[in-house]
């Protein structure tokens, strides 16, 4: 695997980890609404 297809995945991740992160702070929200 190339180095740019390492960085490539990495950002995934933490594009994928933020809106998990941002979907579950608003399910929390609402959940206890």
């Amino acid at each position: 695997m190339t180095t740019s297809n390492k960085i490539g995945l990495t950002i995934l991740k933490m594009v994928f980890g933020a809106i998990a992160a941002l979907l579950f702070v608003r399910w929390v929200l609402w959940a206890t609404g």
